[in-house]
């Protein structure tokens, strides 16, 4: 691969990163959310905040 090639594909490499980064946040904030409500409904079902 020559140096004019490699730069001709850098929008596709930079967009590439920004979808696997942009995967990465999406499922750690799922996590988050998940763990997030599953404290909130264990506080629920117990009546007392945890701690």
């Amino acid at each position: 691969m020559d140096a004019q090639q490699w730069w001709g594909d850098l929008p596709t490499w930079i967009t590439t990163a920004a979808v696997a980064i942009a995967v990465l946040q999406f499922m750690a904030d799922r996590r988050r959310r998940r763990a997030e409500e599953d404290r909130e409904s264990k506080v629920q079902a117990t009546g007392s905040p945890p701690g």
